[in-house]
């Protein structure tokens, strides 16, 4: 741009989209690492503390900037009308989310991601915006904290989105209410503090802040596409490179059947195998690299580290009760 800078279109706040734009940097990242590890093309611990670390700010500035938006949106005059689109629109891409979770990672699929807990929290927090500060901070707070709360009565699938499951369903994106509406609350309690709406905010002088306002403008658009995208850029580097992605969902399939074929074996129940086996699936994927197990002979420490989580997962799973 030349001359003056333009303001940002009305009814937003550049600093909160650029913000917002910068979630979305994070979370392509995070996704791009988790792709190319599950497709073998680089050796990524997803579940180490840098990476789970980096996931967690991603929801936290994601689900903190839904309360600032919604402080933002309460200024401007929110009409019911105007609410009901909103969570149709969430609603109606969390949906779409999940079906083509089920479509490609049926194992995983998505039941509550963080469309879904968007949503959700979206229409649980508009009370607060008619009671004081205090009120919506000291609820974040507070189920900040039931966070910390687990019981087995909640791991049934139609429980686990409420965020007490000791063992939720395995799932490529779980976001559950607890505690991150806690998160949305104070970051609602945020934005009224410091009076976010009356702030008056020139459009970002660089390129790189246009470009992150601009992410964060059109965040729901992104977020439904880059997933697909980095998917199908990262198979065709696989491609090229002669790597068969599809190896993976086999050997999970030929293991899965193993596995639950040898447990049945020793007179264990169905369903007792079933948690078992995705126990050690589970744990596979997470530390043991596939074409460590695929491409010929595992070596010594690859079958040490194995047994080592096949014994963990027989432990933890037995017959009539979990000891987790």
């Amino acid at each position: 741009m030349s001359g003056t800078d333009a303001a940002p279109p009305a009814g937003r706040n550049a600093h909160v989209d650029r913000l917002r734009g910068a979630a979305i940097l994070l979370m392509v990242v995070y996704h791009a690492a988790w792709d190319a590890n599950f497709l073998g093309l680089v050796d990524v611990d997803v579940e180490a503390p840098l990476w789970r670390g980096l996931r967690i700010a991603t929801l936290v500035l994601f689900l903190g900037l839904v309360g600032v938006s919604l402080d933002l949106a309460a200024a401007r005059g929110l009409s019911r009308r105007a609410i009901l689109r909103r969570f149709a629109l969430l609603a109606g891409s969390a949906v779409l989310v999940s079906a083509t979770s089920a479509l490609f990672f049926p194992n995983g699929l998505i039941t509550f991601g963080v469309l879904h807990c968007i949503a959700v929290a979206s229409l649980l927090a508009l009370p607060f915006l008619r009671l004081p500060i205090f009120a919506a901070a000291a609820a974040g707070a507070v189920i900040l904290a039931l966070g910390a709360l687990q019981n087995p009565a909640f791991d049934t699938p139609w429980l686990s989105w409420l965020g007490f499951a000791t063992r939720p369903a395995p799932a490529r994106d779980y976001v559950p209410l607890v505690p991150w509406f806690g998160v949305v609350l104070l970051g609602l309690a945020f934005g009224r503090l410091i009076d976010i709406a009356r702030r008056a905010v020139p459009a970002p002088r660089s390129g790189g802040g246009r470009l992150l306002a601009a992410a964060g403008r059109n965040s729901l658009v992104i977020y439904l596409v880059h997933q697909p995208a980095i998917y199908v850029v990262l198979l065709g580097l696989a491609a090229i490179l002669g790597h068969a992605p599809g190896d993976t969902a086999d050997f999970e399939r030929a293991f899965r059947q193993s596995c639950r074929e040898q447990c049945l074996a020793g007179n264990v129940g169905p369903e007792v195998c079933t948690a078992r086996c995705e126990c050690v699936l589970g744990a596979i994927r997470r530390e043991i690299r596939w074409r460590d197990l695929t491409a010929g002979a595992p070596s010594a420490a690859t079958r040490a580290r194995l047994d080592a989580l096949v014994q963990s997962c027989t432990e933890s799973h037995v017959e009539g009760r979990d000891r987790r």
